[in-house]
């Protein structure tokens, strides 16, 4: 899949380094039609500049890293308080708590610190808010829920 986009940027003139065709190909979970929308709007957005990560992750919709940063520093820092002034700042920053929540279970998955039992109970609180917020609850309920979940597991660990 990777040769075939990096051939369309090609013969498309898009320019586009190694590492942002590889987030490109990531954001697009393997779809390879996905790819090539998301290629196509990232140029149509930086014109004829370089693609940059930063557009990649524009038009997939997804939240900057330093979004998740910022929720992740929260959870390690076991103060109630900050993660809720925390979460209320990424709320307002007005990405969907839907497309968050799947990038915190990626993020889960990739965390050193805790056990597979402990990432399993976590992974679990975000299935379960997942399906909450499909069935009309509070975005700001359960991302707070699912942060003070974390924020519990991450630092029992």
């Amino acid at each position: 899949m990777t040769t075939r986009v990096r051939y369309i940027a090609t013969e498309e003139h898009v320019r586009v380094s190694d590492s942002v065709l590889e987030l490109l190909l990531e954001c697009s979970n393997g779809d390879l039609r996905k790819a090539i929308n998301y290629l196509q709007s990232a140029k149509q957005l930086c014109g004829d500049e370089e693609l940059s990560e930063g557009d990649v992750v524009a038009v997939a919709g997804l939240a900057p890293p330093e979004l998740l940063q910022q929720f992740w520093a929260s959870v390690a820092s076991n103060s109630f308080d900050k993660m809720k002034t925390d979460i209320t700042s990424i709320l307002l920053a007005g990405y969907p708590v839907l497309t968050i929540l799947r990038q915190l279970n990626d993020d889960v998955l990739a965390l050193e610190k805790i056990s597979d039992a402990q990432k399993a109970t976590i992974c679990l609180r975000i299935a379960e808010a997942d399906k909450k917020l499909v069935d009309g609850a509070s975005e700001h309920f359960q991302l707070l829920d699912v942060a003070s979940h974390a924020m519990r597991v991450y630092n029992t660990s």
